[in-house]
């Protein structure tokens, strides 16, 4: 539509070191929300609570929906961010405790999170991805359907 096109060689990436994130091996967690950013490679990536909720609000869903990287020239700009939605669980006291696990790893066309539905798969793969524990996800939703959601953010 704007006439532009990108020719993606691999050292053209700021981020495009061999294994560079190979210290964060897969399954690798993060508490969540993170009280201070952390570093993966040059990403500096926060984990931020944006709201808690017993159900998903309608207006979440509009966040969920967001695509994390919504073109090429937005990659490049250095910095984006996504939104998950994370089944929080409580303590033997009854005290919500927001802090399962995101998990770093290499996600499939089908698992990955929502917001990196539709984004090149090989964009996705050059990036650490930080998601839900499928583990988690799954055997917490019935525990009264609490939700935390979450912005995820990556900055070079």
């Amino acid at each position: 539509k704007t006439g532009q096109f990108f020719v993606l060689y691999p050292t053209s990436f700021p981020w495009s070191k061999a294994d560079q994130f190979s210290h964060f091996t897969s399954g690798q967690t993060v508490t969540c929300p993170s009280e201070a950013p952390f570093h993966v490679g040059p990403w500096s990536i926060r984990v931020e609570e944006v709201g808690h909720s017993a159900d998903v609000p309608s207006d979440w869903e509009s966040l969920l929906g967001q695509k994390a990287i919504e073109s090429m020239d937005h990659l490049l700009d250095g910095s984006f961010s996504y939104h998950l939605c994370v089944p929080v669980q409580k303590d033997g006291l009854g005290t919500d405790l927001p802090s399962l696990p995101l998990v770093f790893r290499k996600y499939k066309k089908a698992d990955r999170p929502r917001a990196w539905k539709g984004v090149d798969m090989k964009i996705q793969e050059t990036l650490p991805i930080l998601g839900c524990d499928d583990s988690s996800e799954t055997t917490n939703k019935d525990q009264e359907g609490n939700n935390l959601l979450v912005r995820i953010t990556y900055v070079l």
